[in-house]
Order: C-alpha cells, then structure tokens, then sequence
C-alpha cells in the first residue's frame, strides 16, 4: 500500500510505559538532553523524511519550533475545521492521509498515543528510548497494539555520555518480521 515509503515510529517511555500527561507534556522534559538530540539526528533530514503528529503533540511543541525544522511536518486531527497558518504545515484526518501526504520516503510517527496505535499496522521500525525510572503520566505506550505485530530485536546502544543527560536511557530498535 505504502510500498515506495518506510514508515518508522519514535517514542521515548519509562519504565512503567508512562510516554506523557495528558496536556502533552513529557514527565522528564529537559532531564535526557541525549534523547533530544536523537530525535534531531534521525528525524531531521531536509527532503528525506518526514514527521507525522497527533494535535496534542503538536500543540505541546514549543512554538518557536513549529514546524519542526529540515522535516515535512503534518498533523493528524479528527477536527475537520482545524487551521493551522503555516504553508508548511499539512493537516492530515487520519494516519493513511497523512503516509500518503508525505513527500518523502521516510515517514517517522513522533506521537501521542493514539497516532501510535493507529500507525503501528504500516510502521517497519520502532526506535524506542527507554528511560530509567518510572514518571507520573497519563499517556502510556501502546504495547498491546505493538504486540499484535511480529517485531525482531535490531538491536541497541547506551547513550553516550551526555554531561546534560540527568537520568539514565538506552535506545532499542525492533523491526517488523
């Protein structure tokens, strides 16, 4: 269906499953300064990917960094009279909308939770950041619509060492069999 295009998801959860609260914010906001950068580095290549967020997620972003630079931002919403003023910006009704928006071959699901669980049938790659400790929060990964799907252990790597980094993480990747 998506044959021309990779659809991988990134996430970031604790170890109770906690990826968030409720307003979107992130419980260890500014405590893994690794995970950031992370996120920069494989989200952000100007013609080569793509980034697909919930409206939750997209409004918890810092204003000064909607859009999301050097990536094709869209929004995926159920508010059909939703606006967003930005000409770079494209709004999306559901996640097969929004692959088929995309224009480039790489399409990377940054959140919430309910764009994780409906994008989880398409995506090919999860890239997990595993946070150390358990955090307060009302969004929790998706794992039984992850488990519903077949995924091979790719494997993972220690952050490195990040002088900003306040709390351990380590970072897993799994693929579709």
């Amino acid at each position: 269906m998506y044959a021309n295009k990779r659809v991988k998801l990134i996430a970031a959860t604790a170890g109770n499953g906690v990826i968030g609260r409720s307003d979107g914010s992130i419980p260890w906001q500014g405590l893994v300064h690794s995970d950031m950068i992370r996120f920069r580095d494989l989200t952000s290549k100007p013609g080569e990917n793509s980034v697909v967020a919930g409206r939750v997620t997209w409004d918890s972003l810092p204003a000064k960094f909607r859009p999301l630079p050097n990536r094709q931002n869209i929004v995926v919403t159920r508010n059909e009279a939703l606006v967003i003023n930005d000409p770079a910006v494209l709004i999306a009704h559901s996640i097969e909308e929004a692959i088929e928006k995309a224009d480039t071959q790489i399409v990377w699901v940054i959140g919430g939770r309910q764009i994780y669980e409906k994008a989880m049938p398409y995506v090919d790659e999860l890239h997990i950041t595993r946070i150390c400790g358990e955090f307060v929060g009302s969004v929790e990964f998706p794992y039984k619509a992850k488990d519903k799907f077949g995924w091979e252990y790719a494997g993972d790597q220690e952050n490195e060492e990040d002088p900003l980094d306040k709390i351990y993480s380590a970072y897993v990747v799994f693929r579709k069999k």
